[in-house]
């Protein structure tokens, strides 16, 4: 499992909290409407795609290594 994580920052660099990200998978076709599979912690439990940063803007999943 590959661990995704960062931060949402704006302009000015203050955390954006409450941002929809949604992950999306890359050579999938058509590209703009397929949404990967991801996980909250590494492989056992599904997370919702989208999601929202945190309140310090933090986002973060795990996805497979395929």
């Amino acid at each position: 499992m590959y661990h995704i994580q960062n931060f949402l920052l704006d302009e000015q660099g203050n955390a954006v909290s409450g941002a929809t990200v949604t992950v999306r998978i890359a050579n999938a076709t058509p590209h703009t409407g397929v949404v990967a599979t991801i996980y909250s912690d590494n492989g056992s439990t599904l997370k919702a795609n989208p999601f929202l940063t945190g309140s310090d803007g933090k986002w973060d999943f795990y996805a497979a290594d395929n």
